[in-house]
């Protein structure tokens, strides 16, 4: 997500998107309540315009099963590579456009929403296990995910557990899991530092593999909580980077207790990093639940799937004690507002057979690695490897605020690349942290 480096099955993260009638009439012809049956033939056809060239195949072939088990047509075009938004403009306004597409979260339906139709008590809709995790607008459902994600920092239990049996020990705790603050975590992290030798770690954890936009989509998240920003309405014009300096705190735990030398970094792969963390080298590494194939099947692996774990991104803000994973989607389906009502039928049945039939079900779990937000999935159709049940389970866990992601709502491409840049920069030593603040706050205003 998305990190979505190193494995032939890629992540992908999905909403089905719709959307109520918001004061205007370009959002007419919703599908409220309309209930399908799996496989049921219907007299519409669909069109999907996927965003992911690097499921194009893999699409292809989910229509032509589609139409061989129910003789309904849905045709697919893949954008090109960094193309999607033109290519979307560009086929709405044809004399046949898409019936479905996809947004990027809650700032793409704002951009979006004219264009999408309520789903609201749809099947799809209807079988969400958490239905906090779709795009809602006054009560009412424009986006579902197929499909979620979630990242933290993953961590090697066995390699915590040696370091909690040591004698002098640091801490006055005794497991990972009472860790639930950055407080905690940087008295462990540090702690394991002095203890590397005996713990038989190069360092405590690998180089960061996740994109600078993921990690500081817990700081933003905050300062959107905080200043009552609602992405729905589209991305704010400015940002404060209000929580910076705990962002800066645990950027700096990250460089100072790395395998690497301090602002280094920025030099190591995704698959290098995970293989670090795979082969003992780290405890600890950040990153997703798509990352369990390149650990398991790393050269020279020693992590079982019982020794793999994972935690928050803490940041030392208030109230993360109950702070979650970070957990989302980057894609959103939408249904096309002024599509037919037989073409939306048609659409719908299509995405509910993906959730819901043995063959899609297949495709989404085997084929798309994906944690399914549905109850349509049994405990045996689902995924098996540890990250995705533990994201799984945190999902539904009581008591657990789960970070949603906004980092898609940025803006880009300079903001995200400004960011990156700025981060090596300060890793680096070649600029302080009020540069890093600075260009985070002027690349923010400076997007269109």
């Amino acid at each position: 997500m998305t990190s979505k480096e190193g494995t032939v099955k890629k992540f992908i993260a999905l909403t089905l998107a719709a959307l109520l009638a918001i004061g205007t009439a370009a959002c007419t012809g919703s599908t409220s309540g309309s209930k399908s049956t799996p496989g049921q033939a219907s007299s519409g056809s669909g069109y999907f315009l996927n965003s992911d060239p690097e499921l194009k195949m893999i699409f292809n072939q989910i229509v032509a099963e589609y139409r061989a088990e129910t003789g309904v047509d849905i045709a697919v075009t893949t954008a090109a590579e960094g193309t999607y938004e033109q290519t979307l403009t560009a086929e709405l306004s044809k004399e046949r456009p898409p019936t479905i597409f996809q947004v990027s979260g809650p700032t793409g339906f704002a951009k979006w929403k004219d264009s999408m139709t309520d789903i609201t008590g749809s099947d799809l809709h209807s079988h969400m296990i958490d239905p906090t995790l779709a795009i809602t607008y006054n009560n009412r459902a424009y986006g579902i995910p197929l499909t979620v994600a979630g990242y933290g920092i993953i961590y090697n239990d066995t390699i915590m557990k040696a370091y909690f049996a040591l004698s002098d020990k640091a801490v006055s705790f005794s497991a990972a899991t009472e860790i639930n603050s950055f407080a905690k975590l940087k008295q462990v992290v540090e702690d394991m530092t002095k203890h590397s030798a005996q713990l038989g770690i190069d360092g405590v954890f690998s180089g960061t593999t996740l994109r600078p936009e993921q990690l500081v989509n817990v700081p933003f998240h905050y300062e959107f909580k905080a200043s009552n920003v609602d992405l729905k309405q589209g991305a704010p014009k400015e940002v404060s980077f209000e929580y910076n300096l705990g962002f800066q705190g645990f950027f700096d735990l990250l460089q100072q207790n790395s395998t690497l030398e301090s602002g280094t970094s920025d030099s190591l792969t995704s698959s290098e990093s995970l293989a670090e963390f795979a082969t003992g080298k780290s405890a600890m590494v950040v990153g997703g639940n798509w990352d369990w194939e390149q650990i398991a099947y790393a050269v020279d692996s020693k992590v079982k799937a019982d020794d793999v774990h994972i935690m928050p991104l803490y940041m030392g803000i208030d109230g993360e004690e109950t702070q979650g994973l970070c957990i989302g989607s980057e894609r959103y389906f939408a249904i096309n507002a002024l599509a037919s009502e037989e073409d939306k039928r048609a659409s719908l049945d299509f995405l509910y057979w993906l959730v819901s039939s043995p063959t899609g079900k297949d495709y989404l779990t085997t084929r798309l690695i994906s944690i399914s937000p549905f109850d349509t999935f049994s405990a045996e159709e689902g995924l098996k490897d540890p990250l995705s049940i533990q994201v799984s389970e945190k999902i539904t866990t009581g008591g657990i605020n789960n970070v949603p992601w906004v980092y898609p709502g940025f803006p880009v491409p300079n903001f995200k690349k400004n960011l990156g840049a700025a981060l090596s920069s300060y890793a680096q030593g070649d600029s302080g942290w009020d540069t890093v603040t600075q260009t985070v706050v002027s690349a923010w205003q400076a997007q269109p």
